[in-house]
């Protein structure tokens, strides 16, 4: 008998088409809880992106469970502990989707200096006065990035072309060689990155130390009119904080592929009535978390998810 593979959140056809050689493999796009728990409950391994909760009620639950696959790397909606526990592997894909993630920070950080939520909602009002609309060039500007892991990395790489000052803090990464190399100056702590950046950008994995580790009194000591970037984890920022130093200029403008409360992303807009308090501010730009979202990344991470799958279930 094959082994069940159950998909709860979408990945690139490659990945499915490899497991379908070895696997039975099922689909629960934008089920239920109910429905999500008892399709877990019959499944030998199960792959989920960032949305559904793998959380403790569904390990319990799942009987035959011998493995999750994370296709991406965060892990925060996973119960890794309670899956150690019952000798449930996780299967992530670290690198998968780095240089896609890079390169949307990059889009992010243009965007955002060249203030092209604005200029399209001028357009939108058919006002065309450009010389309200003047923005700013990255060459000689400060850009912080929190934590240089393979995005950060990546980041900083390509930022050097462009001539301007890059500053990282990271306490998790001892050989900070690599950035130096790209130009990059280190600060000594979060507080000093805050207080002599222009953008920042947030690059770190989501855990109990750094929950809402942007909040009021982090905003506080920033430049005014800081442009904000976020495209890992969105618990990083308290989202009310920045809504409030967005409306009292603290942030002139903010991008961000991350919410606090995602949206269902493989629904169909009349199957659910999603709303945010975020949506639609004229100085926020929000994407649906498509950092990742290229082809090459995608396919990526699914055969290599499906690869590990394999690997595991046919052991």
């Amino acid at each position: 008998m094959k082994p069940i593979v159950t998909i709860f959140e979408v990945i690139h056809d490659s990945g499915i088409e490899y497991l379908a050689e070895f696997a039975d493999v099922r689909f629960a796009y934008g089920v239920d809880r109910i429905q999500c728990l008892k399709m877990a409950s019959e499944s030998d391994a199960i792959v989920v992106k960032s949305v559904v909760q793998v959380d403790k009620e569904l390990l319990k639950n799942s009987p035959h469970l011998r493995v999750i696959g994370r296709a991406g790397t965060g892990v925060d909606n996973i119960d890794v502990l309670e899956a150690k526990k019952m000798n449930i592997q996780v299967l992530t894909v670290p690198t998968g989707n780095s240089t896609s993630a890079a390169e949307f920070t990059l889009l992010q950080i243009l965007l955002l200096c060249r203030r092209l939520p604005e200029v399209i909602s001028s357009i939108n009002k058919n006002d065309f006065r450009r010389h309200l609309l003047e923005g700013r060039e990255l060459q000689n500007m400060v850009v912080g990035l929190v934590v240089l892991g393979n995005v950060g990395m990546l980041v900083s790489k390509r930022l050097e072309v462009f001539g301007c000052k890059v500053v990282g803090w990271d306490p998790y990464l001892d050989d900070k060689s690599e950035f130096i190399s790209y130009g990059g100056i280190c600060a000594e702590s979060f507080e000093q990155l805050l207080s002599e950046v222009d953008i920042l950008s947030f690059h770190a994995r989501l855990s109990q130390d750094n929950y809402h580790m942007m909040g009021r009194k982090q905003f506080q000591k920033v430049k005014d009119g800081l442009l904000l970037i976020n495209c890992a984890r969105a618990n990083l920022i308290d989202q009310d904080a920045l809504l409030e130093s967005v409306n009292n200029g603290k942030v002139a403008m903010t991008s961000l592929d991350v919410l606090e409360s995602e949206p269902p992303f493989d629904l169909h807009p009349k199957e659910h009535n999603y709303q945010h308090q975020l949506l639609k501010h004229p100085r926020i730009i929000i994407t649906p978390h498509i950092g990742a979202s290229t082809i090459e990344a995608q396919n990526r991470i699914s055969l290599s998810l499906g690869k590990q799958l394999k690997k595991v279930l046919l052991s």
